[in-house]
């Protein structure tokens, strides 16, 4: 379904390559089955993720430091975004610009590059920035703080009617859900955090999820973990646009015309990932 969704909104549907597109889904079978299925890949997946979460604690001092209990969502104070999570956001973006200066990352996505492009048959500018974009997408982090106020604004409206924008993302999305295979006492709630990741931020979704998927078991917390990953949200088209134009000013048009579109892709690359996995956690 959405392999065909992208399909009917393309441009130029004769250049689509029907062999890359066999290889990359091929590709992601593999890459889901080692990683979920095999002892040996989720040993890695197990110590990549304690190696990310040792470098997010060493941000979360930091902010204990200069804030104190604010800092702490366990704390009096409780949830406070701006600091708990923007904070190690921020971290995290001088962390990456750091690794980029001294050589490291870009040695990395250079040849990440390479082999992505050998794999799939595509150009380097296009291997460098798909791999690129994996430790770059947090740009947009500061956006949610005037798309919160905008959706409040738009909750106010639509409260004279008895509904939220929650609810209406829920309804909406809601297919994905159930093309995603999760329960279907489940699939509107897929619906709430889709809508809430592309209309506001991924860390605004994740933040909903954190409190709820420790109720969730293991292939339905990964379906939604998968699902909302990825840095396609309407906070993004602004800075896509103006940071690109920067860099080539004479295609700043033709960059406004093609990034709904490409938001769209980056949408459906987290949802037939997390389809994927989802097949595969069924066995």
């Amino acid at each position: 379904m959405v392999l065909a969704i992208m399909y009917l909104i393309s441009w130029k549907k004769k250049n689509i390559s029907v062999k890359m597109l066999v290889k990359a889904v091929i590709a992601q079978f593999l890459i889901a089955v080692i990683l979920v299925k095999v002892p040996a890949g989720r040993y890695v997946v197990s110590k990549v993720s304690d190696a990310v979460t040792s470098v997010i604690n060493c941000g979360q001092d930091g902010l204990s430091f200069v804030f104190g209990s604010l800092a702490d969502s366990t704390a009096a104070a409780g949830s406070v975004f701006a600091i708990q999570v923007l904070g190690n956001i921020v971290f995290l973006s001088a962390l990456v610009s750091f690794l980029y200066y001294i050589g490291i990352l870009g040695f990395v996505v250079k040849w990440i590059g390479k082999a992505v492009g050998k794999l799939m048959g595509t150009s380097e500018v296009e291997s460098f920035v798909a791999v690129a974009n994996m430790f770059l997408g947090q740009t947009d982090s500061p956006m949610p703080v005037a798309m919160v106020a905008l959706v409040a604004a738009v909750n106010k409206l639509l409260g004279v009617c008895g509904i939220s924008l929650q609810q209406v993302f829920s309804y909406v999305f809601a297919p994905f859900g159930f093309f995603l295979g999760l329960d279907p006492s489940e699939i509107l709630l897929e619906g709430n955090l889709l809508g809430s990741k592309l209309v506001l931020n991924e860390f605004v979704a994740f933040q909903q999820l954190g409190g709820m998927i420790s109720s969730m078991d293991y292939r339905t917390g990964m379906i939604f973990a998968i699902s909302l990953c990825g840095f396609a949200n309407f906070s993004s088209l602004g800075i896509c646009v103006s940071g690109i134009a920067v860099l080539c000013p004479e295609k700043k048009s033709t960059l406004a015309r093609l990034v709904f579109k490409a938001m769209l892709g980056g949408v459906a690359v987290s949802l037939i990932s997390a389809m994927v996995v989802g097949l595969v956690t069924l066995f």
